[in-house]
């Protein structure tokens, strides 16, 4: 049931209720003229009223009804009046406190109601605030610089000692609407060793992500406009020695380079804020029938059309940090 509906069908049952007490006290009320206590019948002012009114003698006037505490006689009728008041008083105790307890149910229902009202207006307004938020990160995003990265493998052929000579062009390109402003970008080949798992791994890469923002250092005027594609070539050699190798066919041994690259820069609409995006990319071979495999073969030459960056993550990194955690120009 919808908040409207809602409060409509609290609002007829109190309605109902308040109708109810009023038609219930207005029935009470038909008789409200009636005397409440009969009165006593007349009681004799002088004893000779009564004898003779035991001794069947006539009198001109019929004896009168009053109440007892007119003009009370004697003792008893003094008692008799301070119970008439007492009763009277219960009475009129009683009925007020009734009147007192329905009128505490109708305001402890209009309170109820006041109160389920004032809630949900709370919740409608906190969902529009919330709303509104959602609204400006949404314009806000659409508005601002995004650097997505890539890598295109282009070598890797055998070095003296068991090593391998990699030749990688890393990209990176603004798809955002604004520009991107103190661009830097850091680069690495890791390997993931014998036992270590993807989410060690993945932790070990963050380390490196995070000890680059250590090292680096912006330049002002170093800005990546939108549809802007920057191409960053690395050409390097690993020593066997810092290559975990393994056997993968027979006497084969192999092993897989994982690239790592990570990008550093300000937005136009928060400038106090460093971005970093970052990416990893395993490096895998195709074979001779056309096959992906999962490593790269030790003393084996690879052209470009051999290789293919496999992603590492579904998708890219992103994490903000204070600007002023880099040293200035």
């Amino acid at each position: 049931m919808s908040r409207g509906y809602r409060s409509l069908g609290i609002a007829a049952g109190l309605g109902a209720l308040i109708w109810a007490v009023l038609f219930g006290f207005s029935l009470g009320s038909l008789d409200t003229d009636k005397e409440r206590y009969e009165p006593y019948r007349y009681a004799a002012d002088k004893p000779a009223e009564a004898e003779s009114a035991q001794a069947g003698v006539p009198r001109a006037q019929p004896l009168g009804y009053r109440r007892p505490c007119q003009d009370p006689k004697g003792e008893t009728e003094s008692d008799l009046c301070a119970q008439w008041k007492a009763a009277n008083a219960a009475e009129d105790s009683a009925f007020w406190a009734q009147w007192g307890f329905w009128i505490a149910v109708v305001g402890s229902s209009f309170l109820l109601w006041q109160i389920m009202l004032t809630r949900e207006a709370v919740e409608d307004t906190g969902r529009a605030t919330e709303a509104m938020r959602q609204a400006n990160r949404i314009s806000e995003n659409a508005q601002r610089a995004w650097i997505t990265l890539g890598i295109e493998p282009d070598h890797a052929s055998p070095y003296p000692g068991g090593g391998i000579y990699f030749r990688i062009n890393f990209t990176a390109a603004n798809v955002g609407n604004t520009e991107a402003t103190h661009f830097f970008v850091k680069h690495s080949v890791l390997f993931q060793g014998a036992g270590e798992s993807s989410n060690d791994f993945a932790t070990r890469m963050l380390g490196q992500v995070e000890a680059w923002l250590d090292k680096i250092y912006e330049i002002k005027t170093l800005t990546v406009v939108p549809a802007e594609r920057v191409v960053v070539p690395w050409w390097n050699d690993i020593a066997s020695k810092d290559i975990p190798w393994a056997k993968i066919l027979g006497p084969v041994m192999g092993s897989t380079p994982v690239f790592l690259m990570a990008a550093y820069y300000r937005t136009v609409s928060d400038p106090d804020r460093i971005q970093i995006v970052w990416r990893a990319w395993m490096l895998h071979a195709i074979d001779e029938n056309g096959d992906a495999v999962h490593w790269i073969e030790q003393g084996k030459l690879y052209r470009r059309k051999d290789l293919y960056g496999d992603p590492f993550n579904v998708c890219a990194h992103h994490m903000t940090c204070d600007a002023s955690l880099i040293s200035a120009d």
